[in-house]
């Protein structure tokens, strides 16, 4: 299933990545420069569909080509993973975003239901400024925004309303949950 992209999602979605703003490794939607997106197409993207709205390229080069990193859009997250293989992963089918490795050597990891990753990008080019946490934070956002059924299902509704039955947005990462238990994202108490 692909989503349609609205004026509000994008703007959702630029609100998320604000804070990666300053990084000179993020780019999104048409702010991408097609020498990147071209780049990345021809490494890793080689399936992208002609109905899929490119959201973000993480650029995790040396030399700025594209050539390695990671692509997100409204259908699939693209990328190299960890096995220098190209690999992707449906939105609809992530299951959770995390991330993995040490401080020095940073991973994205994407889950689709197994206990293993169904994908792992190392972010070698964000250790020096510590940027992996936020810009894995804001690919679990939007693959969030993206799937909102990640953020777990509605409550049933009982004849008397118990306490742990109430939802509530974690101050953690904002996915939904009952009041009570650990976010499915970022593992904090929901309150």
């Amino acid at each position: 299933m692909t989503v349609t992209m609205t004026q509000e999602l994008e703007q959702q979605i630029r609100n998320v990545f604000s804070t990666t703003a300053s990084m000179d490794r993020i780019y999104l939607f048409h702010e991408i420069p097609a020498r990147k997106l071209g780049n990345a197409k021809s490494r890793y993207a080689r399936i992208l569909g002609s109905d899929e709205v490119v959201i973000a390229l993480y650029d995790d080069t040396v030399w700025g080509s594209g050539k390695d990193g990671f692509l997100l859009t409204n259908r699939r997250i693209y990328g190299r993973n960890i096995a220098d293989s190209a690999a992707f992963v449906e939105i609809q089918s992530i299951t959770d975003v995390t991330q993995g490795g040490s401080s020095a050597a940073p991973l994205l990891q994407v889950y689709s239901g197994m206990a293993a990753p169904a994908f792992e990008k190392q972010m070698i080019m964000t250790s020096p400024n510590n940027q992996a946490g936020a810009i894995i934070d804001a690919v679990r956002q939007t693959v969030l925004l993206l799937n909102p059924g990640l953020a777990g299902p509605e409550p049933t509704p009982t004849a008397q309303p118990s306490p742990t039955a109430e939802k509530a947005r974690c101050s953690g990462c904002g996915a939904t949950g009952q009041v009570g238990t650990k976010c499915k994202w970022c593992r904090s108490v929901i309150v």
